[in-house]
């Protein structure tokens, strides 16, 4: 049983990021797939930068005060699950809009090109070419272990605020 404690949620995370990547990746291309004019490509980019921090203020404005209130606050287990629900129906509306408000612009999109060889063993190859770029490797290093950091900071300043601080959830 603790042994699925332990795997069961890596593989859930690996999962959820794998199929976040299938999302994000084309997502992001897709301003420099409508349109080649940079003010055009800026204007998209700013419009997403602006969506995604008002996503990520509702969010957070949900969790302190909609979800985790009372005494308990973040501490209230029951107030997890409705919250990690109501998230996801919002990323769900989310996409769904992103998809298929893009959908008419498929038109736009340029066709690739064409691939004598078609073989699994062609993506192992891009990989190994890819990191034999010393450029990459270090952007590459350097991004990951930001995001890292990043992470584990995030994770660890809430628990500084919420038990060494004792901030309340107003304060958060």
């Amino acid at each position: 049983l603790l042994l699925l404690a332990v795997i069961l949620p890596f593989w859930i995370s690996f999962l959820l990021r794998v199929s976040y990547s299938f999302f994000t990746l084309p997502f992001f291309a897709m301003g420099a797939e409508l349109t080649s004019d940079y003010v055009d490509r800026s204007r998209l980019i700013v419009f997403r930068v602006i969506v995604s921090q008002a996503a990520a203020l509702l969010v957070a404005f949900l969790g302190f005060r909609v979800f985790m209130t009372g005494d308990a606050g973040l501490l209230d287990r029951s107030a997890y699950v409705p919250f990690g629900w109501t998230c996801a129906a919002i990323l769900l509306a989310g996409g769904l809009i992103c998809v298929f408000g893009t959908a008419s612009q498929r038109h736009r999109l340029r066709a690739p090109t064409q691939s004598a060889h078609r073989s699994v063993f062609r993506v192992f190859a891009e990989i190994a070419e890819v990191l034999r770029n010393r450029s990459f490797v270090v952007l590459f290093s350097a991004v990951l272990l930001f995001w890292i950091a990043a992470t584990a900071g995030n994770a660890l300043a809430l628990h500084m605020n919420k038990f060494f601080w004792g901030l309340s959830n107003e304060m958060l």
